[in-house]
């Protein structure tokens, strides 16, 4: 399985998603390499966190045989934002202009969260028997003058060149 063209498949159809939403998408669209990212401006990422073995959501303490060992991708998608901050002057941020800032973040936290199920209800990235999970969303910063959404979504994947089977 390749990751790579699967994390760009799964950036696409977040895009689209959140597009048919009416989200406004920043300019900067790519798949980024690493669970951390640098938040260099407003942007949206799919990025790969880890290789999780045998089960779902986390590693198992108990082996399983190699012919039944499950690998599955982790990735994020993040989605971050400009948020207001102190003026030159040192002027704090209005409330005003806090509370538009935080509206814009759950706004895209909803929207992340119904993107994702969508593409799973609908089998959009992965053939109906794969297994997926849409994980945890949480907020990020502000961080300087941005701030992020992020959402796990987690995929069985496979090693062999015939891809999934069944």
């Amino acid at each position: 399985m390749d990751l790579l063209t699967l994390s760009q498949d799964l950036l696409q159809l977040v895009q689209d998603q959140l597009t048919a939403q009416g989200v406004t998408i920043p300019d900067r669209v790519y798949c980024a390499p690493g669970a951390d990212l640098v938040f260099d401006c407003e942007q949206m990422t799919v990025h790969l966190s880890r290789i999780i073995s045998n089960f779902q959501g986390n590693d198992s303490p108990y082996p399983a045989p190699h012919a039944i060992r499950r690998k599955s991708a982790e990735f994020y998608v993040t989605l971050v934002r400009c948020v207001p901050t102190m003026e030159e002057d040192g002027e704090p941020p209005s409330p005003a202009g806090l509370t538009t800032s935080a509206g814009v973040i759950m706004n895209d936290a909803m929207a992340l969260r119904v993107a994702l199920e969508t593409i799973d209800a609908q089998h959009s990235l992965v053939p109906r028997n794969i297994p997926t999970t849409v994980g945890q969303l949480n907020t990020i910063g502000p961080l300087g003058a941005l701030a992020a959404t992020q959402i796990v979504y987690t995929v069985e994947v496979v090693s062999n060149a015939a891809g999934w089977v069944g």
